[in-house]
């Protein structure tokens, strides 16, 4: 009876044991999981960062016109000429369509000079048919979207407009940096909401979780 006990006891232990065993390689297996979020999570921005720095000369025209066919090249520099007042100099390397209509041509400039004074100029366009964009990577054009529904919210609550920033993929607000991860707004890695309320004094909430849902509204342009 004593040695059945003695046994019993002995595979109780090694039953512990093993256990034990398996809740460590648990436990070690969920820690190199994170770890290698962690190693994809940052080579996800590095590709990122490098196909945004890939794009930076380029522009996509919304609406031009063509005066001779497939001079995609000269449409886009009578468009600058015509629309922003800009010298008819301006170095175009190369411009095509980049949608089965025509209706979005991609050019690039290797001048950085050259894109800053259209990206300055383009605000002239508000209202009409006609539209520039910076060339950004799918994600980035994403997160914008949803951060400039934001700016605009947040503009509309407080009647002031100018004040807060768009910088690339972050929306600025009182020195204050948001983004927009996994359909929330964040700030300093955690939902940003009550940040946000707190800042203008009203909550968002409902705002945010209709642009989670549904995304950004859709404006269109005023037609001549």
């Amino acid at each position: 009876m004593e040695t059945l006990q003695h046994l019993q006891v002995s595979k109780n232990v090694e039953t512990k044991a093993k256990l034990g065993n398996v809740k460590t390689q648990i436990t070690g297996l969920q820690d190199e999981n994170v770890t290698l979020k962690q190693e994809v999570n940052s080579l996800k921005k590095r590709a990122l960062s490098l196909e945004s720095n890939s794009r930076r000369n380029n522009l996509i025209f919304k609406g031009l016109k063509f005066t001779s066919q497939n001079n995609y090249v000269e449409a886009v520099i009578n468009f600058c000429y015509e629309m922003f007042g800009i010298s008819n100099k301006l170095w175009v390397n190369r411009a095509y369509p980049i949608t089965k209509t025509k209706s979005l041509i991609l050019a690039h400039f290797p001048d950085d000079e050259d894109i800053r004074e259209i990206l300055s100029k383009r605000h002239q366009l508000r209202g009409t048919e006609y539209a520039v964009f910076q060339d950004l990577p799918p994600e980035v054009r994403y997160k914008r979207a949803r951060l400039f529904a934001v700016r605009a919210e947040a503009d509309r609550i407080s009647g002031k407009t100018g004040m807060n920033i768009i910088s690339y993929d972050h929306l600025i607000i009182d020195r204050c940096r948001f983004t927009w991860e996994n359909e929330k707004l964040v700030y300093q890695g955690t939902d940003g909401v009550e940040k946000l309320n707190r800042l203008f004094s009203h909550d968002f909430r409902p705002f945010l979780t209709r642009l989670a849902e549904k995304g950004p509204p859709i404006h269109r342009p005023i037609r001549h």
